[in-house]
């Protein structure tokens, strides 16, 4: 495999990334809301052990093509003189990728505790499916922290496209928003309608930027541009 090559499949992770969450999150089933109480989520948990099962091992799996990415996506910014950029998205990506797999280890872990043919008492289910929607709200400040290093850096010296440094900021305010989704139901609840847009927008973005990272290798390489501005 000759080194282009490599570089372009290590580009391309961020969109397997997206397929394997995309996958993932119909896998598992449609979960009641965090409004609906106890006793529904244990049913949820009983219901749909298998999909659960199988849905945190493709999350698991998409945390290592993502981790990959963030190799690909540092090596670019650096590429364009952006070290502390690259080493803030990297940091972020990090950080958003622990949080993320703690959700995942919360959410198989109650499936796994599902008796067969019986529920997980429901007192049990409630706290703990909670703390795995609070990890993801929480995921959204490091989330963001990614996105607007990879913001500045483009800004800076244009290694991609500008429109990619315009898409990453509109991400950002969306990622932080979603960082305070909760509200104990409606818009703003950790499981509420903004808090899906932020986590479907991340993964947008992730293979969004993926996909430019693909077209970036192999292409012509100018010198690093200055800073223009200290960020």
């Amino acid at each position: 495999m000759t080194g282009e090559r490599a570089e372009r499949i290590g580009a391309a992770s961020g969109i397997a990334f997206a397929a394997l969450v995309i996958l993932g999150f119909f896998v598992a089933g449609r979960p009641p809301k965090l409004a609906d109480g106890a006793a529904p989520l244990a049913q949820y948990f009983a219901d749909n052990r298998g999909g659960i099962l199988i849905a945190a091992y493709l999350g698991g799996l998409a945390i290592a093509f993502f981790v990959w990415f963030l190799g690909s996506l540092a090596t670019t910014l650096r590429s364009a003189g952006e070290e502390r950029m690259a080493t803030i998205a990297v940091g972020g990506g990090l950080v958003a990728a622990a949080l993320a797999i703690g959700g995942i280890g919360i959410s198989a872990s109650l499936a796994h505790a599902a008796p067969p043919g019986g529920v997980i008492a429901a007192a049990s289910v409630e706290p703990l499916y909670r703390l795995e929607w609070l990890a993801l709200t929480a995921a959204s400040f490091p989330i963001a922290a990614l996105a607007w290093a990879t913001a500045v850096a483009v800004f800076r010296t244009g290694v991609l496209p500008r429109w990619v440094a315009w898409l990453s900021t509109v991400g950002t305010i969306v990622f932080l928003i979603g960082g305070a989704t909760f509200a104990r139901d409606g818009l703003f609840a950790p499981d509420g309608a903004w808090a899906l847009l932020a986590y479907f927008a991340f993964v947008a973005w992730t293979a969004v930027v993926s996909a430019v990272l693909v077209q970036h290798v192999g292409a012509p390489r100018e010198a690093p541009k200055p800073a223009t501005a200290a960020t």
